[in-house]
């Protein structure tokens, strides 16, 4: 850190740099089967999530209602009893009921807290933490789809999960391990009410027991690396061109939240998926070309070697306009509309989210918020605005997850109607025969032809394509085609001939041979 207040009175505005303050800022490396990670601690909001999903959830009513704990009536959060909590008002009342029995640790994740929990461990309920943060999930959830606009049930829901798995984790080209922690929970996309097959996007993880800071973060990014090859594996792309990535971890120490948010830059995916290194595409030149006749300024006795020359285009002259002539908007490069600056600052936060200090194909940057204590107003109030922003991003289809990539082929606007073929809103085709001729070309004062308007596609369902099959094949079975009469007489006849025929096929062969007649 620099400050600009020195200790030499005669320059009061000297620089001076405190060394304790500068070794704050450099970031906690963890080695993973040869992959590092960098972490790095309380980090603004901007940094793991856009803006604009902050705005949103900052603008919402369920940012503004305050949990009956800290409404004013409670004067001590911690011992209020939870039997006299309001029937009307029910919301974070499982959170908070919860919240009384965890762990009251005195120091935080990020300042060795982890180190020293074990008499707070011993004493408190490990297991509520994961409780605490699947009824905050769940109550985020339901508050959610009371606030939508549209009454209409998304097709892709978030739902939190107390689930257990252990996911296993690639830290190579064949180097699959399965020594992974076991999550304490999930917030699962379904694709529906009653989906058999839920895909885990947000692991929970808590704090369970006394342990070093070093294996606590090195559990954390097992469980992250195995959330990338859950996500990464069933992407239809090959291996040395996956897109970037971005895993999300939510933990709790005690009653302190915080998030977690690792990048994964494709170009480096996709070396270790693929066991060699692949180059940066951000650092491509301008276009070269390899010619194999020497430069004309070379002189005869050199010998022809490949040179290099980039290619340059070919300045084209300005158009000539008259001094009268005025630009129009269209041909304008510049764009001042308020639409155009908004898009212009979203593509520079995305860019700068996305920046990649490090250049070691096998390190990775893992950046987390501040420590959010739920015993405390103000803290609670951020941790929840951070985690319905985090729903409105993820639910937005813009986040770079696998599972979400594939889900949400085409981005769509939080908040909108998510359907895509309305009948209502198709454009219709206008098709004119080709030949008739358009009523310009005849005459300026010719009636315009009559347009032919093609009505849209319908595509039948799967349920009208089969009854339509069941109803061919019935009328198939009850139609029976006449016949003639001596068709009808012939056919007896060769049924006739071949029953006899048979008859005495069979008599003959059940004939027995002539016995001798005794003497």
């Amino acid at each position: 850190m620099i400050s600009f207040k020195g200790k030499d009175k005669a320059y009061p505005y000297s620089l001076d740099i405190d060394a304790d303050d500068e070794e704050e800022g450099e970031p906690h490396e963890v080695d993973v089967g040869g992959i590092k990670a960098q972490f790095f601690f309380g980090q603004p909001e901007e940094e793991l999530i856009p803006s604009r999903f902050l705005e949103m959830a900052e603008d919402s009513e369920i940012c503004h209602r305050l949990p009956w704990p800290f409404s004013g009536d409670v004067s001590n959060p911690k011992a209020m009893n939870i039997c006299q909590w309001p029937i009307m008002n029910v919301r974070y009342r499982e959170v908070f009921r919860w919240l009384q029995h965890v762990p009251s640790v005195s120091l935080g994740l990020w300042e060795g807290g982890v180190e020293q929990c074990f008499s707070e461990m011993a004493e408190g309920d490990c297991e509520a933490q994961a409780s605490v943060l699947f009824n905050l999930l769940q109550d985020i959830r339901e508050m959610m789809c009371l606030t939508a606009k549209n009454g209409e049930i998304p097709p892709l829901t978030l739902r939190p999960r107390l689930t257990q798995c252990s996911l296993s984790y690639l830290t190579g080209y064949r180097e699959k391990h399965r020594d992974g922690p076991e999550t304490d929970g999930m917030l699962a996309l379904e694709s529906g009410p009653g989906s058999r097959s839920p895909v885990p996007i947000l692991p929970l993880c808590v704090t369970k027991y006394e342990e070093p800071m070093e294996t606590a973060l090195s559990d954390r990014f097992k469980v992250i690396l195995g959330q990338l090859l859950r996500h990464t594996k069933p992407l239809p792309v090959p291996g040395d061109k996956i897109p970037d990535q971005e895993m999300f971890l939510l933990g709790l120490h005690g009653s302190r939240l915080h998030l977690m948010r690792a990048y994964f830059p494709g170009y480096k995916l996709s070396s270790i998926w693929c066991g060699r290194e692949l180059p940066n595409p951000a650092d491509k030149k301008s276009p070269t070309k390899i010619l194999t006749e020497p430069s004309p300024r070379q002189s005869s006795s050199s010998t022809a070697a490949p040179t290099l020359h980039h290619e340059s285009k070919k300045p084209q002259p300005e158009k000539s306009r008259s001094p009268k002539a005025r630009p129009s908007s269209s041909s304008s490069t510049r764009f001042y509309t308020a639409e155009n600056i908004k898009r212009v600052l979203q593509r520079y936060e995305a860019s700068k989210r996305k920046l990649e200090s490090e250049a070691d194909i096998r390190s990775f940057r893992v950046v987390s918020t501040r420590e959010y204590d739920l015993w405390k107003r103000d803290d609670f109030m951020a941790a929840l605005k951070v985690l319905l922003a985090l729903h409105h991003y993820l639910q937005s289809g813009s986040a770079r997850c696998g599972a979400i990539m594939r889900a949400f082929k085409e981005p769509l606007e939080f908040g909108m109607n998510p359907e895509l073929h309305d009948a209502d809103e198709e454009e219709e085709i206008e098709t004119v025969p080709k030949s008739q001729k358009p009523a310009s070309a005849v005459s300026p004062k010719a009636k315009p032809l009559p347009v032919e308007r093609s009505a849209p596609e319908t595509f039948p369902s799967e349920l009208s394509r089969q009854l339509k099959m069941l109803r061919h094949k019935a009328g198939k079975g009850g139609i029976r085609s006449k016949r003639s009469p001596d068709s009808q007489e012939t056919a007896q006849q060769s049924s006739r001939s071949w029953f006899s025929r048979s008859q005495g096929i069979g008599k003959k062969l059940n004939k027995s041979p002539p016995r001798d007649k005794p003497a």
